[in-house]
């Protein structure tokens, strides 16, 4: 008799652990410290020609999520502080390169600008669906301030970094469930149409998913004219495709503790008239989480 409670006791264990449901919860008022590194390679062969590039850029940052109470938050609106710490960045082509640092401001027109904004946060909303507002005051005037900043798409650039921090939020979680995700309408580069996000492993401390997207086939008019001729003029045309594959894990106890790893890789064909030459081009994301910051380490505090 004993036995055959231990055994149903057992089995109900099981079946709950293997059914249960989480949520990611990301804690307020609680600043985390990351570092995120792109990787862009790029790798062209033109009539005659062969260009081969790269870009790494390398980014610090903190954030905090603003908000009257200190309790969990599991669902938006989400407003949310981010403060640029650091940015390196190094370009590479056909065997030159070339290094910026933020730190050393007169190397460009651009990092003396970025300098500006180093240890100032910026106030971020993020509406019902979880998708940033680009038209907050913080980021209006700082594009304001700073003009340089808007042929960056500031909306872009950060909605590239939070895409995956927020893409399950307010979703119920279990090991084997796959979420498909239409990322943000302002995501930078060309990413795909949805994401898939398959939860792999829910641990007393962590809940991890694969990710996975396909960019489907697209044409692109370059808005470049060739001549090829003195009575011709032809435009340069891009077709493109590619694949996204990758993995998140976030901390169960403040999903602002998060690594993740992604790689995109794209493959295209230029045309030009009759012409045509491939493009084969990859880009791989990094984040990780360096530390949650302690009372005396405030955001913008010295």
């Amino acid at each position: 008799m004993f036995r055959s409670w231990l055994l149903l006791i057992s089995s109900l264990l099981t079946f709950t652990q293997s059914y249960a449901k989480e949520e990611l919860i990301y804690l307020p008022n609680k600043p985390t410290t990351h570092n995120s590194r792109m990787k862009l390679t790029l790798f062209q062969s033109l009539p005659g020609i062969k260009v081969d590039a790269a870009m790494d850029q390398k980014l610090d940052y903190a954030l905090t999520i603003v908000d009257r109470s200190d309790l969990p938050v599991s669902q938006p609106p989400i407003n949310m502080l981010f403060d640029l710490k650091n940015l390196q960045v190094e370009l590479k082509s056909n065997g030159t390169t070339i290094s910026y640092d933020v730190k050393n401001p007169e190397t460009s027109i651009f990092l003396a600008e970025v300098n500006n904004i180093i240890d100032k946060p910026i106030k971020l909303h993020f509406d019902k669906n979880f998708q940033l507002k680009g038209d907050t005051p913080d980021i209006a005037q700082l594009t304001k301030e700073l003009p340089i900043l808007g042929n960056l798409h500031p909306r872009s650039f950060i909605n590239e970094l939070f895409q995956h921090l927020f893409a399950l939020a307010e979703k119920k979680l279990a090991v084997g469930e796959v979420y498909s995700i239409e990322p943000p309408k302002d995501s930078a580069g060309i990413p795909p149409k949805i994401i898939q996000y398959t939860v792999t492993k829910i641990t007393d401390d962590t809940i991890t998913a694969t990710i996975k997207g396909q960019i489907e086939e697209e044409k692109y008019n370059m808005g470049v004219e060739v001549t090829l001729n003195k009575d011709s003029q032809e435009t340069v045309g891009l077709s493109l495709y590619g694949d996204l594959n990758g993995e998140v894990t976030w901390n169960r106890k403040n999903a602002l503790d998060y690594t993740l790893h992604t790689e995109t890789n794209y493959l295209g064909t230029f045309n030009v008239a009759t012409w045509e030459w491939t493009m084969e081009a990859s880009l791989i994301h990094d984040i990780t989480t360096i530390k949650e910051l302690n009372n005396h380490e405030k955001l913008g505090s010295h």
